[in-house]
């Protein structure tokens, strides 16, 4: 085991090199300051470990430099320091940091005993935010007292707003004509008051609006018959009428949903030709003829190729007559596994696929 000079011997022989920092103690350590000479044997590169319980102080105490590391500092008592920081007129947390960089000098530099990070030193013992560190007045939303949420509301309400994207412009200062948000209002109500009486923005701000998830509709029967009223032959004409694209139409009433499809999923809600009442089924909700029964059908109509069963699908001849509605257009993905075998066999032809017969001699 190797035996080490005592600390202060030690430490009379590192503070001879004239290191300037931890850094060049370890380049010294490695060979890689030769004009210095070389690391003797019974002195530690790594002096902070073996000389923790008989001396050690840091570095700067080390190598004589006087920089002593942050966690092994004697800082100011708190309120000398706030005193101190408060002489020094800064407006914010950003000109703080500048300070502490040294990049204000006519502010000065940052004393050896004041930390540049005071809200891990003093955390215990009187840190209350960097508006009160700097003297500014400023306080962390986290921090504040702000006010019962109907009195808060009240002062919303007599803004005049008319939705969430206003409330944000006034609370950035984008609406001069309008009285300066108090302190004790948050920006964020929504946070601040959520579990004491808030209930959406159009409530906060008194105009009424109240965001879909909130809202409260009418059962799905009723709103059903209101929708079937309007005289809607299809999905999109539900989407034009619910953006008031159809004004003679009327508009969507508050408690009837845009999306009905969501609102009433487990409720009763069967598609949107159910909805609109125009007897319309969705494929993935119809309910088809058996395969047999659909593949005698489609035979009988005397089709000769999967592109006359594409024309007849659309109403091509009219002579052939309509699809019938449990009958569907893509038999080869609703009979998959149900004893789908082909076109040629779907249209009776005996032919399979695209595949073209072939005469052997």
């Amino acid at each position: 085991m190797r035996r080490y000079r005592t600390f202060k011997k030690a430490r009379a022989f590192a503070r001879c090199l004239d290191l300037r920092s931890q850094k060049e103690w370890f380049e010294f350590c490695k060979g890689n300051l030769a004009e210095k000479g070389s690391l003797p044997p019974d002195i530690p590169a790594a002096a902070q470990s073996i000389y923790a319980d008989k001396g050690w102080a840091g570095y700067g105490d080390w190598l004589g430099t006087g920089n002593v590391a942050a966690r092994l500092r004697q800082y100011r008592k708190f309120h000398d320091a706030r005193a101190f920081v408060h002489n020094l007129a800064l407006n914010s947390a950003s000109e703080w940091i500048a300070f502490c960089k040294g990049s204000l000098p006519e502010k000065g530099r940052l004393p050896s005993d004041i930390p540049a990070n005071p809200h891990n030193t003093y955390a215990d013992i009187g840190w209350a935010g960097m508006g009160n560190w700097l003297g500014t007045g400023t306080v962390a939303n986290s921090r504040r007292q702000f006010r019962p949420f109907l009195m808060a509301r009240a002062f919303a309400r007599g803004l005049k707003l008319k939705g969430n994207a206003e409330w944000r412009e006034y609370c950035n200062g984008n609406l001069p004509k309008k009285v300066t948000l108090p302190l004790d209002i948050p920006t964020n109500p929504h946070r601040t008051y959520a579990k004491i009486g808030w209930v959406g923005y159009g409530d906060w701000l008194g105009t009424g609006n109240v965001a879909s998830f909130l809202r409260q509709y009418r059962p799905f029967n009723k709103a059903r018959y209101f929708a079937r009223g309007l005289g809607l032959k299809s999905g999109q004409e539900w989407m034009e009428f619910c953006k008031g694209k159809l004004p003679d139409k009327g508009t969507l009433p508050r408690d009837i949903p845009a999306a009905p499809q969501g609102s009433y999923a487990d409720k009763g809600w069967a598609g949107m030709g159910d909805w609109l009442g125009t007897g319309n089924v969705a494929p993935s909700k119809r309910e088809y003829r058996a395969f047999n029964k659909a593949r005698a059908f489609v035979c009988a109509l005397g089709l000769k190729s999967q592109a006359e069963w594409k024309a007849f699908c659309k109403g091509i001849p009219y002579e052939k007559g309509a699809l019938p509605s449990d009958i569907p257009s893509n038999p080869n993905l609703t009979y998959a596994d149900k004893g789908w075998t082909g076109y040629g066999d779907w249209l009776g032809t005996s032919r399979t696929g695209f595949s073209r017969s072939i005469k052997r001699p």
